[in-house]
């Protein structure tokens, strides 16, 4: 079972400015915080990977955990967009940037730059992150679930670059 099925709503913030002090039990960690002095559209997910942070992250956890993902999304470079947008090349690219999708007003206007920091307060509570978005999903509250997870899209949606067994 995907942790973000049938959990309870704990004291979470509900608005994507609480992301922005990090603190312990913050349900949004490293949001809203440089993740990589390089983060940009030109991010190097090679040294995201290396941050202490995915050391022991577990990638067949991440890839079973990914099938809440590609329920709605594709992975990979060059295939299309399905219910979302393609995440291909994802980490760096700001938000409603993969082009012929139709985004919410909301994401468009949230100024955000996908790093593995703001990807994970967005896959914690993604309503309460961009209030207004589109996407019909819970969240995952796990923590080393959400970490495990992206380490896994970090690899998978590196557009060709990182698409090796670690």
């Amino acid at each position: 079972m995907i942790a973000a099925c049938d959990v309870p709503d704990g004291d979470m913030p509900t608005a994507r400015d609480a992301a922005s002090t990090e603190q312990t039990g913050d349900p949004y960690p490293g949001a809203g915080v440089e993740t990589n002095p390089s983060d940009s559209v030109a991010a190097d997910v090679a040294d995201f990977l290396s941050e202490a942070r995915f050391a022991n992250a577990d990638f067949g956890r991440g890839e079973l955990l990914s099938y809440a993902c590609i329920a709605c999304h594709t992975l990979g470079p060059g295939e299309g967009h399905l219910i979302g947008p393609n995440l291909s090349g994802v980490f760096g690219r700001p938000a409603a940037s993969a082009p012929d999708f139709p985004y919410s007003d909301a994401l468009r206007g949230a100024g955000i730059v996908w790093t593995p920091g703001e990807l994970d307060a967005w896959l914690a509570r993604p309503d309460d992150y961009v209030p207004g978005n589109l996407m019909v999903f819970a969240g995952i509250y796990s923590v080393s679930d959400r970490t495990d997870l992206l380490a896994y899209l970090l690899r998978e949606t590196a557009a060709g670059e990182l698409m090796t067994t670690q």
